[in-house]
């Protein structure tokens, strides 16, 4: 087990990114995601906890189907840039991996 110090787990911006890129998005997926990336995600709760602190931030919303979107609030504290690294286009191609 890696000391709490050392662990890698994601910060609000990096899960508020995950979210932009594969919303709507399930708790379960989003922490699925997080772990790919290389962060440290030790709990349901754990995923729980922090979507609740960003849906009381307004940065996040839950939708009735228990899938997590992020407000306009959200949208505009994350920025967008140009290029292949756009937030725009890394969201495109995993709509096209997901098949919608």
């Amino acid at each position: 087990m890696t000391p709490i110090g050392e662990a890698s787990t994601a910060t609000k911006i990096e899960i508020l990114s995950a979210i932009r890129q594969l919303a709507p998005v399930d708790a379960p997926t989003l922490a699925r995601e997080l772990t790919a990336q290389g962060h440290e995600v030790s709990s349901s709760e754990w995923i729980n906890r922090r979507l609740d602190a960003l849906r009381r931030s307004n940065l996040v919303l839950r939708r009735p189907d228990g899938t997590y979107v992020l407000t306009m609030e959200a949208l505009e504290k994350l920025g967008t840039r140009r290029g292949a690294r756009s937030p725009d286009v890394r969201r495109f191609l995993a709509l096209a991996r997901r098949g919608r």
